[in-house]
């Protein structure tokens, strides 16, 4: 009977810490695909930054040369 138990035990732990490294696996991967989210984002805003800075730029230029 203890040694039931025992086995019991074992493997109800054995069992927590599987499902303890899964949680810990998908925070992992959950954050990993949130800071990729990010930097997609800023890069999107960085280009979308620099398309409008050319834009002005030409206009200015076209401007200038207009006059």
């Amino acid at each position: 009977m203890m040694m039931m138990m025992m086995m019991m035990m074992m493997m109800m732990m054995m069992m927590m810490m599987m499902m303890m490294m899964m949680m810990m696996m998908m925070m992992m991967m959950m954050m990993m695909m949130m800071m990729m989210m990010m930097m997609m984002m800023m890069m999107m805003m960085m280009m979308m930054m620099m398309m409008m800075m050319m834009m002005m730029m030409m206009m200015m230029m076209i401007h200038v040369n207009g006059h």
